[in-house]
Formats: C-alpha cells, structure tokens, sequence
C-alpha cells in the first residue's frame, strides 16, 4: 500500500465512503497484483509505465476511472462518461460494488495497459 493514497483517504475521503476506497484497493491488489499503486495528479491511481485506472473521492460517493474505457465492452451497462478516452463507475456503498463486474472491468484496463 501506498503512504501518500493512506494520506489522500485521510484527508481527503469522507469516513463513509473510505471502506469503498478499501475495498477497491483490496480489489485491485487481488486482481492486479503487479500492478503499482502510486498517487498522481491528487489522487489514487494504478499503473505499469502509464496510469490505467484511478479513483476519486467526493461528497457522495467514489468515481472508479479507466484510462481507456471508451473502448472497453460494456455489455453490463456500467461505464459512465462521454470524453474522448475515459469511462468510470460511481459506487457510494460497498454493497453496490459487482467484484465480478468490477474485475471484467479491470481485465480490459489491464489488457490495454502499457506494460
């Protein structure tokens, strides 16, 4: 785990939603487990040689981000966003969080991934 992510929920996460924040990173250590969890840009993010995915906290609820989830498969229906490039999740409770939606999610992220 990273010290400056630990400052960043603590500072900067409301209390409520920082088993989010937990069980993301809990998620993506499982999932991504030689990935590198580094803080950049104020926040949370996860990287090989470039950032594929990032978090962010704000009044009510956490915004889980793909780099490239524009064009990620979407069959599910979860992927919110209109840029150019990224797509995120909002998730305000822990039990709103589909693991296994979650990690079709982050297998595309990686897939796409600059290794």
């Amino acid at each position: 785990m990273n010290t400056a992510v630990d400052t960043y929920i603590n500072d900067a996460v409301r209390p409520e939603l920082r088993p989010v924040v937990a069980a993301l990173r809990a998620l993506m250590a499982d999932a991504v487990p030689d990935a590198i969890e580094d803080f950049a840009y104020n926040m949370p993010v996860w990287r090989f040689k470039k950032i594929f995915a990032y978090l962010n906290a704000n009044q009510t609820d956490i915004t889980f981000s793909f780099v490239h989830g524009a064009a990620f498969d979407d069959p599910y229906r979860e992927l919110k966003g209109k840029g150019k490039w990224a797509r995120f999740i909002k998730i305000k409770r822990v039990e709103d969080m589909d693991e296994a939606i979650l990690r079709f999610y982050i297998a595309q992220a990686v897939e796409r991934a600059e290794r």
